[in-house]
């Protein structure tokens, strides 16, 4: 069912974003499923905005 909805949002034009991707196993579902980007602890830690300011 992932799978499909993943295909039919891309079909759509849509970029889909997997969130919450917190370990190995996690990044290893969302690449078999299509996602076009991933977020979660899995990647980076959450930064404070500071962080990002220059």
């Amino acid at each position: 069912m992932l799978t499909s909805l993943v295909e039919y949002l891309q079909r759509l034009g849509m970029q889909v974003v997997c969130e919450g991707v917190e370990t190995l196993t996690h990044i290893d579902v969302a690449t078999l499923l299509g996602c076009d980007y991933q977020q979660g602890y899995a990647h980076a830690m959450p930064a404070p905005i500071s962080h990002w300011d220059s």
